[in-house]
Formats: structure tokens, C-alpha cells, sequence
């Protein structure tokens, strides 16, 4: 699954060498999280304050790097580009969001801490310190941009929300070898009338190769709040992956609600064995992990149960749960968001009839995070 792709004018200082490798880290992260930037070089034609509006304007959302420009006589602070003062004026006026990157010992004269969010960093660190919460800050201003968004908000956060989803993910065994059966149930709450079709479906996170047949799927109403017909259209995605459209009839109106189920089901899903690992996979506290599984915030939800359950004799090894930052992979692991749902018991792994569980229960996902487990699987 990709994430929803958005648009950002990257405000930063020209022609500084010292700040080269920074901006360009920044550059690679946004491009990681499906974010294309843009800004306005000193070289441009046009008058740069009135391109870099147009060019703000257009941007879902800004991100500034403040660096160091002028000394501030007798005193251990710096002022920052006019250029980059002028872009986050241009900003503000136009009420984007904004995330502001703050050399250590740069005064952000005229900027009041209400006008936009700012992480100071020390740009005399390795790029390896200062890249988690660039990453973080930069995803959670794009997910500020998608809620101010009217035109995708109308579907993903107006329409309806998810009151509840439970995905379970089990490995069953088949004649002599095993396959992958996902089952999904849904509470939507509609907040308005919407004749959207609903999003669903099936990918193999870390595929198995060019042998792959995409996974069978189906969906049926369990539930809800007055009579509805399901309607389920299905397009196969490449060789990994299944998504379905399912259309209500009628319309639902705001205060309805349904619950739905989908299955999908095919060996492909994820690695079995781990002599079939090709590529794919994660590293995670100095070790490889060769599979994981789980969900991919992609809506509004209030209570998120992901279940991973693996056959008796199956030895499953180092299984672990990860939360993730995803965009058609996982981009980078949110260390924080793991602590805290240990520390909250939102994680149990249990056995029972030879069958071992691995189980998160998690209220109010961070929106387009990736909750689920890693492991690494038995050789055949």
C-alpha cells in the first residue's frame, strides 16, 4: 500500500556546503514518505517572494531549516536566511502548517512559538543522530496537512471513521506445507452521507518472487443499523496483492454504522520458510528480521486489534512486536510508539493448544503508522 502522496515547500539557505548533507537527508526522507518538495533557488527569474507564494500556496505544508546566518554581536546567537524569514511569513499568512528545523543558537526573532512547530537540532551531530525526529516531525505535519485537507478528509475523516478493526493473520496448515488466511472485521461509524466506496484489501508485505498468484479475497456484511445490500468489486494488484471496493446500497447517512468482513487467503502473503526468503525484511535491535505482518493505519480508528496466530510445531523465532512509519514499505521504526505500548500492555504473546498468538490491542493508532510483529521463520 502506498501512503497518500502530498506536496511540501522546503525552505532552506542556498549555496551553504556546511548544510548540504542536512538538506539533503531531509530531501531523502520526504521522499521516503511519498512527500515531493519544492522551493525557489536565488537563480529564479521571477521576483522570489512572489514565486515562492505561488509555490506555497500549491504545497500541502512547510518545512524550514534554519541555519545559521549572521552572529549576533557579543553573544552566542545567530540570525537565519531572509529568504527562509520570508517563506515562513508567507506560511503563516497563508495558515499552512508548518515544521521548523532550529540550528542550535538561532534566534527566531518575530516568530512567536504559536505560529508553527520547531525542533532544535545540532547540525554539528552525525546525520544518524538527528534523523528520527526529522522523520517524525516531518510525518506528523504531513498527517497535520491530510486532516486540514478538505478534498481527502471528506473520505478518510468526515465521512466515516473505523470505531473498530480487528485483523487476524493465521498460518494454517495445508496437505503438506501451509498457507496464509487473513480475517478482517470492521465497525465503520459514518459521520455523513457518502456514497464513497469503501477500501479494502490484501498485500505481501515482503513477497516471495516472480511465482506469486494474487491472494483470493471476498467481504460480507455482518452487521448494522438498517438494511444494506454489499456490492464487492476486486482488482488484482501485480502478483502480491488483491484490493477490493465495497459499494453500500444505499448510500449510508450520517449516523449509520455497518460491520464488515473481509478474507483473504494465499501461501504468498508472507514467507513460510526461511530458505525462501529472497529479499525484503527489517533490521531491529542489531538483528534480521526476514518476515513481518500486521496493519497500516490508512483511516481513522478508535480501537485497532491486530492478532498474528502461528500452527502447533511451527518454531517461529525472535518474534517481536514493531511499530513503523509506512509508505509501500516500512520507512523507519517508531521507538518511542513501541515503548509505549509496552509500557501501556498493548502487547501479549501467549500459547495455547500448541498454538502460539501474538496480539496488539491498540487505542487511537497514529494515523498511516504500521502496527503488527516481525519474526524470522523455521527452515524447512
Amino acid at each position: 500500500m502506498q501512503s497518500y502522496r502530498s506536496q511540501a515547500f522546503f525552505s532552506h539557505k542556498f549555496g551553504d556546503e556546511r548544510v548540504s548533507p542536512t538538506i539533503e537527508l531531509i530531501e531523502k526522507i520526504c521522499s521516503a514518505l511519498d512527500i515531493t518538495c519544492s522551493n525557489v533557488s536565488h537563480g529564479h527569474p521571477d521576483v522570489p517572494g512572489g514565486v515562492a507564494r505561488e509555490k506555497i500556496e500549491e504545497a500541502d505544508f512547510l518545512i524550514a531549516l534554519c541555519s545559521r546566518e549572521k552572529k549576533i554581536e557579543d553573544d552566542d546567537l545567530w540570525t537565519f536566511s531572509d529568504a527562509v524569514q520570508q517563506e515562513l511569513t508567507i506560511a503563516y499568512t497563508l495558515k499552512k502548517p508548518v515544521i521548523c528545523f532550529k540550528e542550535k543558537g538561532v534566534r527566531l526573532a518575530g516568530f512567536s512559538g504559536n505560529m508553527f512547530t520547531y525542533q532544535d537540532i545540532d547540525l554539528g551531530l552525525e546525520l544518524s543522530d538527528i534523523v528520527e525526529i526529522i522523520t517524525k516531525s516531518i510525518h506528523q505535519c504531513k498527517v497535520k496537512s491530510i486532516r486540514d485537507d478538505g478534498a481527502f478528509t471528506s473520505h478518510n475523516f468526515l465521512d466515516y471513521y473505523l470505531r473498530k478493526s480487528v485483523m487476524q493473520v493465521e498460518l494454517d496448515p495445508v496437505g503438506n506445507d501451509y498457507t496464509w488466511n487473513y480475517i478482517i472485521e470492521k465497525t465503520i461509524n459514518f459521520e455523513n452521507h457518502t456514497a464513497e466506496p469503501i477500501a479494502g484489501g490484501a498485500w505481501s508485505l515482503v513477497p516471495e518472487g516472480d511465482d506469486c498468484a494474487p491472494p483470493n479475497a471476498s467481504a460480507h456484511l455482518i452487521d448494522s443499523s438498517r438494511e444494506f445490500k454489499l456490492e464487492v468489486e476486486k482488482e488484482a494488484i501485480g502478483r502480491n496483492g488483491t484490493e477490493i471496493e465495497m459499494n453500500l446500497i444505499p448510500a449510508p447517512n450520517k449516523d449509520d454504522w455497518v460491520k464488515i468482513g473481509e478474507r483473504y487467503s494465499s501461501p504468498h502473503l508472507n514467507k513460510i520458510w526461511m530458505d525462501s526468503v529472497v529479499y525484503g525484511g527489517i533490521n531491529f535491535n542489531g538483528k534480521r528480521l526476514n518476515a513481518y505482518d500486521g496493519c497500516c493505519v490508512a483511516n481513522r480508528i478508535e480501537e485497532l486489534e491486530v492478532r498474528i496466530i502461528f500452527p502447533p510445531g511451527y518454531k517461529v523465532q525472535d518474534l517481536t512486536h514493531i511499530v513503523s512509519t509506512f509508505s509501500n514499505k516500512l520507512d523507519r521504526l517508531n521507538q518511542s510508539e513501541i515503548e509505549r505500548i509496552e509500557r501501556e500492555s498493548c502487547v501479549s504473546i501467549s500459547e495455547f493448544n500448541g498454538k502460539k498468538t501474538a496480539q496488539l490491542n491498540i487505542v487511537r493508532p497514529l494515523f498511516q503508522y504500521f502496527y503488527g510483529f516481525a519474526w524470522n521463520p523455521p527452515s524447512i
